[in-house]
């Protein structure tokens, strides 16, 4: 069977990532994920021909297999998603094809091609997974903008990989963004900042902004935001100039 060429590449996931890393760390960064993805783990000796030495900021981004191996484990948890993925969807059809070719001489009359097309749609539609999209938007969002909830699925996505939690069901979500409204005083861009600046520190949870009375998200009395948190906000969701 030919290799997979391809893996999901989630931009927004990858430039929280990376933030911290100097444009030639990134470089090496997706260099090494390519060449995962190609050969399988790597040997100590293929990363350092990339980074040309021990980089740590690089290195940390891999753990190591039993063989003592580097591999990425979320690159290794989307091909392996992927190659099931597609294996199920070999199976599927399969197993829609060999009924057809058994029964096509027993076909009753007036069974077409298009009530057969139309059925074993409906059949594969049950059998994929629902679009993720669309199961995170069963709760009611405080603010509608696109942005907002661009935000707070990458908020959801920084949750399940760095601290293993997910929202058990859509009350326990719909309770903590309730919350985030009041922290935000009612402010998309109070409730924003505080989302970017909990992944940026690395914390598990949501907390109001410092110095919130009337001037939510900056950090002096000059009126500035703090430039982290907005750089935060924009390497997830693009250009902010229509939002702030």
């Amino acid at each position: 069977m030919a290799k997979d060429p391809a893996f999901l590449f989630y931009s927004g996931d990858f430039l929280t990532g990376v933030q911290f890393l100097t444009h030639e760390q990134r470089g090496k960064y997706i260099t090494l994920l390519c060449m995962q993805h190609q050969q399988g783990h790597l040997k100590e000796k293929h990363m350092l021909m990339v980074c040309n030495e021990q980089d740590t900021e690089v290195f940390e981004k891999f753990a190591k297999d039993n063989d003592g191996l580097y591999y990425q484990p979320r690159l290794e948890l989307e091909m392996t998603r992927r190659a099931n993925y597609n294996a199920g969807r070999r199976q599927n059809l399969q197993g829609h094809n060999a009924p057809a070719q058994q029964n096509k001489k027993k076909a009753p009359p007036g069974t077409t091609t298009a009530a057969k097309s139309k059925a074993t749609a409906k059949q594969r539609i049950k059998t994929e997974d629902p679009d993720p999209i669309q199961k995170q938007d069963a709760v009611r969002y405080p603010f509608e903008s696109s942005n907002f909830k661009k935000l707070w699925r990458q908020w959801k996505e920084y949750k399940r990989r760095e601290h293993g939690f997910e929202y058990a069901s859509a009350q326990s979500e719909q309770a903590i963004l309730k919350k985030l409204a009041t922290m935000s005083g009612g402010r998309e861009q109070a409730a924003m900042e505080i989302i970017a600046e909990s992944m940026a520190n690395g914390w598990k949870g949501l907390f109001e902004l410092a110095n919130n009375n009337n001037n939510a998200g900056r950090n002096n009395d000059s009126g500035q935001r703090n430039p982290g948190v907005m750089q935060a906000i924009y390497d997830i969701i693009g250009d902010t100039s229509g939002c702030f």
